[in-house]
């Protein structure tokens, strides 16, 4: 195609990048031809490297990004507001960016920020079984985050979960590998229900099966007495200290079916005392 320009002010433009002929033209029909190059900028290009917050929640995600090609300077706006080449302080999402160079190109992109799962547990409590029990359990399955965990008890404990725990309250601190922290919080509650629960019969006929008189939670008491009596009120056994199971003998020798009568003293502050009858079925 053939442009033909009269006046020297003329202005060529809308051109595409090429070389072009050009051939200039006196009064007198004098002529030089000379080529024109026009040129481009080199390709505008964007790319960008990501780093994920560091716990859920947390706000120190970045983005780094590099912009080549086009014409200096180059400005950037996010669409945070920031107007830097690169962001940081971010939270988990999306985001875009646009660079815009010296001659108004403009380049766009979309990155987005990534963040490990919550610190996530599940809690279940088994309570005391008795008022001077020692036998709650606070049983923790911890997910999300990053592992290892690294778990804090109150009480000095550094399991996952607790066992042989007496009323109060229990806090538990958990650490990921980056230094996510996540707490949680149970209360163990105080079980008045009593523990000594004494065995109202047995059978002590040498089948290795309930041949003993068993005394539920008698352990937990180091300065426990027991006594057992028959009608009459002689004594015919007798422990202090650690229970020894009774066989249902007095002097070695068995004694009959019948019903027997015992006092269980505790020994402890509270000086709680039982009585009640004990029945030896053979």
């Amino acid at each position: 195609n053939e442009i033909l320009l009269n006046n020297p002010s003329n202005i060529l433009s809308n051109l595409a990048a090429n070389d072009y002929f050009v051939r200039f033209t006196d009064k007198n029909g004098c002529m030089i031809e000379q080529i024109v190059t026009v040129g481009q900028p080199t390709p505008f290009t964007t790319s960008h490297i990501e780093t994920a917050d560091l716990c859920y929640g947390s706000s120190d995600g970045s983005s780094n990004v590099s912009a080549n090609g086009g014409t200096l300077p180059y400005t950037y706006l996010w669409s945070n507001g920031v107007t830097t080449e690169d962001a940081s302080n971010l939270i988990a999402g999306t985001y875009t960016y646009t660079i815009t160079d010296f001659l108004g190109c403009i380049i766009r992109d979309t990155i987005v920020i990534t963040q490990p799962l919550q610190i996530f547990n599940t809690v279940n409590v088994t309570p005391i079984s008795c008022i001077d029990q020692t036998d709650a359990v606070i049983d923790v399955i911890t997910s999300g985050g990053i592992q290892p965990y690294v778990f804090s008890w109150t009480n000095g404990m550094t399991t996952e979960s607790i066992s042989g725990l007496n009323p109060g309250t229990y806090t538990l601190t958990i650490t990921d590998a980056q230094n996510c922290v996540q707490t949680l919080t149970e209360v163990i509650a105080t079980n008045e229900f009593e523990c000594v629960q004494a065995a109202n019969t047995f059978t002590p006929n040498g089948d290795n099966y309930n041949d003993t008189w068993m005394i539920k939670n008698i352990h937990l008491y180091d300065n426990v007495s027991v006594n057992v009596f028959n009608k009459w009120g002689n004594l015919l056994y007798t422990s202090t200290g650690t229970y020894k199971p009774w066989d249902g003998t007095h002097n070695g020798n068995p004694l009959p079916s019948e019903v027997y009568f015992y006092i269980i003293e505790l020994g402890n502050s509270q000086e709680n005392k039982y009585t009640g009858t004990i029945t030896i079925i053979r």
